[in-house]
């Protein structure tokens, strides 16, 4: 008797999130009693090598009714049993013998798509996110191959046509031999997975709108554009008409990406619960260089199963996790979230390539959040072309734009690092035409740079300068300088360091701290007051380690024994929190401060309870020098501000 075929039935996102459902381990009997859903008999084993494969084979070929190489040392069996105890107890000691890395159930996984409102005659998402701005500074490459993991695609679309990925081995071929010995025969342009054959067509829509939002062909005088013009595409299908489908069929597609020269994976689509098959296969493809990105789900599946939030494949840290977003840029309401979420995109009412052959609105989901995703890290391969998985990562989360719903913070659990931008994922470093500024590129900004102090900080060199048209300059917001006294349409002065704002409420602590009014830079208010309030600019400051440092003029000098503290009268109360950016522009001196300080003049003062006691004789200075060491010149108004003392003789 034939053992019950372990595939669990799920639905996509129903907002049109077609998804693959990894798998949990079932006792056979009683898990089918507990859900109809379940239907019967089929596991995906991981091994470590080709010679543990041969083992395995050997000792069980028994038992083995049919296997299916899915690539990277992975299959798919289906078992002779005896008896459900008796079988479920073999299969829980698989991964046990030597050279199995991990065993899991296969599941069904089928979609169900929400009929559309309304078509859109424009893609706003592409205004969102600053699309055209980007495509000033790059609009791909046709050496990138993107993978598409869906429902197939309509490859004779006419905006999609001239842009399908071409097997030149098979191409040019034997008809019905495996040219090029991958395993799969005639494989011209991909794979169907769900009927084992060469064409990877779309029968249920999904699919080809996805391929659509990601790379259609664009500047072609029809239709629409994708955020990669350039790109090509590998159609690689793993869900049949109805949405449904194998995760076995999931890692076979990521296997073949990986192995037949695809450079990004998109992935609109997921599972309640953790595969280690399905994260080997993701593992094996970053390791090979490859980007995946994947949609985090829709509501009702954020809860379900063993997932708590983000669904796999989304979830594993080394797949870029995308929520979605409306044209307000407030988080959707379907969008699941926890901290997997990287980044998010546009995902409402997106309008994109039918299978048809015309154009549609898509609909909304997280699934057309994820390929608008893919478009951009295909362009930043195409600009940076050794570029890694972590350079990669890193320019979508540094280009991400911080929104409105995301209050003060860099990262939440609904947005991730904010909703992507292109152009500031593209750059890092530049000058607008006609202009000698220099500005950071940081959390989807420009950022007016004092000081090349803060490179180092902010992770870039001279080498990332770049000089970009005003066109392209246009879609990059204008944030606080760093650096730089800031202020708005009021005479308010501030000093933006930290994260917050820092009231400047007097001139002399404004020469303190080594600005003046040439040093006060006005933007617009609307920036200004995104920053929080941080209470008045004060004489001391700090960044994330514990030294203190006393600005005394243009300089800063460490605050590095009690005596020092006490004899000034410095307070803890006094402190300006600065971020670690902000605090290397400062000119901190080596020597410590201490007691004894000038100004301008010839005058030389003991500093003693908060006052300043002056020394007036040679010896005085020699005596109290000796102690105390040498004298700080200071800012003549901060020298006034300290009381007189007795003086010294």
């Amino acid at each position: 008797m034939k053992l019950t075929k372990i595939l669990y039935k799920l639905t996509v996102w129903a907002t049109c999130f077609a998804f693959i459902a990894p798998f949990l381990f079932f006792e056979p009997d009683s898990a089918s009693a507990k859900n109809p859903n379940l239907i019967d008999d089929n596991y995906i084993i991981s091994f470590e090598n080709s010679e543990a494969v041969s083992a395995f084979l050997n000792k069980h070929q028994q038992e083995i009714i049919s296997q299916k190489n899915l690539g990277h040392n992975i299959y798919q069996f289906n078992f002779e049993k005896e008896g459900f105890t008796f079988f479920s107890n073999r299969i829980k000691n698989f991964p046990r013998e030597k050279g199995v890395k991990s065993v899991d159930l296969n599941r069904k996984i089928r979609s169900f798509v929400t009929p559309n409102d309304p078509l859109y005659s424009n893609q706003w998402h592409l205004t969102k996110i600053r699309a055209a701005s980007g495509w000033e500074l790059e609009t791909g490459s046709a050496a990138t191959t993107t993978a598409i993991i869906d429902t197939g695609t309509n490859y004779n679309h006419a905006d999609l046509s001239g842009k399908i990925w071409s097997n030149t081995a098979e191409v040019g071929g034997i008809p019905g031999v495996d040219d090029d010995a991958n395993g799969y025969i005639d494989d011209v342009r991909g794979w169907d997975f769900v009927n084992s054959d060469v064409a990877p067509s779309d029968d249920e829509g999904h699919g080809t709108a996805v391929t659509g939002m990601a790379t259609a062909s664009t500047n072609n005088s029809q239709g629409v554009a994708g955020v990669d013009w350039l790109a090509k595409i590998m159609p690689l299908k793993v869900l049949d008409e109805f949405g449904s489908g194998l995760e076995s069929d999931l890692i076979a597609a990521i296997n073949y990406a990986a192995d037949n020269g695809a450079k990004v994976i998109n992935m609109s689509l997921g599972g309640d619960s953790y595969s280690q098959s399905l994260k080997n296969s993701v593992d094996d493809a970053v390791t090979a260089g490859l980007i995946l990105v994947a949609a985090s789900g829709n509501t009702p599946y954020c809860t379900i199963g063993e997932n708590l939030g983000v669904n796999w494949p989304a979830a594993f840290s080394n797949v870029i996790a995308v929520g979605s977003t409306n044209s307000s840029d407030v988080v959707s309401s379907f969008s699941c979230s926890g901290p997997e979420v990287d980044v998010t995109a546009p995902g409402q009412s997106i309008y994109s390539t039918d299978i048809g052959g015309g154009y549609a609105d898509a609909g909304s989901g997280t699934s057309f959040a994820s390929p608008q995703v893919a478009g951009l890290a295909g362009l930043i391969l195409a600009k940076y072309p050794g570029a890694t998985y972590s350079d990669v990562y890193n320019r979508l989360i540094h280009g991400a734009e911080k929104v409105a719903g995301m209050g003060t913070n860099y990262f939440t659990i609904y947005y991730g690092h904010g909703r992507i931008n292109v152009p500031t994922s593209l750059v890092k470093l530049v000058k607008i035409s006609g202009s000698a500024k220099v500005y950071l590129i940081y959390r989807g900004t420009k950022h007016h740079l004092k000081s090349s102090k803060v490179f180092s900080y902010y992770g870039v060199s001279w080498s990332d300068l770049e000089t970009i048209s005003y066109t392209a300059a246009t879609g990059i917001w204008t944030g606080t300088p760093i650096g730089y006294l800031t202020k708005g349409s009021s005479a308010a002065v501030y000093l933006v360091a930290g994260n917050k704002r820092y009231y400047i409420n007097d001139y002399t602590l404004m020469q303190m701290w080594g600005f003046n009014w040439n040093s006060i830079e006005t933007i617009s208010s609307t920036v200004l007051n995104r920053v929080p309030a941080g209470g008045n600019l004060m004489m001391l400051a700090k960044g994330s380690g514990s030294p203190v440092y006393a600005m005394l003029g243009g300089y800063g000098a460490h605050v590095n024994s009690a005596d020092v503290w006490n004899a000034w009268q410095f307070s803890w109360n006094s402190i300006t929190q600065l971020d670690n950016g902000t605090l290397a522009i400062l000119n901190i001196v080596s020597p410590d401060l201490t007691r004894i300080i000038k100004g301008s003049g010839p005058e030389i003062y003991f500093v003693d309870n908060g006052t300043k006691r002056h020394l007036q004789s040679a010896s005085a200075f020699a005596s109290f020098s000796a102690v105390f060491g040498g004298y700080f010149t200071i800012n003549d108004g901060l020298l006034n501000y300290i009381p007189n003392g007795a003086p010294i003789n």
